[in-house]
């Protein structure tokens, strides 16, 4: 009996170290680093902004710069960056002008793909989406 106790306490402790360090792997695929392309929704869909972002993190923070392909953002640093359980979300100025257009971005990160809202200070807004360059 006392055997039978100790196969299953042993197999409990493999089985808690295995959750452990699977846990340890996700968090460390948690990591938004890189560069991701993708496309924002305009005007309900009669056109699209193409769009590159870069993400670092660094000492628990991310920082990054968006940029678009026709020159509304250019190396626009982003800020109020929050990533938590799985959403990320960001703001950044249009036009690199801090006194005009804010863009707000809100997604939902899945793997390498992040799809979500984006919103402006002027009430414009619709979907975006992006994707994990490898």
């Amino acid at each position: 009996m006392k055997s039978i106790l100790r196969v299953l306490l042993f197999a409990a402790l493999i089985g808690a170290a295995a959750g452990i360090a699977m846990s340890a792997q996700k968090a460390v695929k948690a990591d938004l680093s890189g560069t991701w392309t993708g496309a924002a929704v305009i005007n309900g869909g009669a056109s699209k902004e193409e769009f590159t972002l870069v993400l670092a993190h660094k000492d628990g923070a991310y920082t990054g710069k968006m940029n678009t392909a026709t020159g509304l953002a250019q190396d626009a640093e982003i800020r109020n960056v929050v990533f938590k359980d799985g959403k990320l979300s960001f703001e950044f100025d249009l036009n690199g002008d801090p006194n005009g257009d804010v863009i707000t971005v809100d997604v939902t990160v899945a793997d390498d793909a992040m799809t979500g809202t984006w919103s402006s200070s002027s009430g414009q807004g619709d979907t975006i989406e992006a994707k994990k360059q490898k």
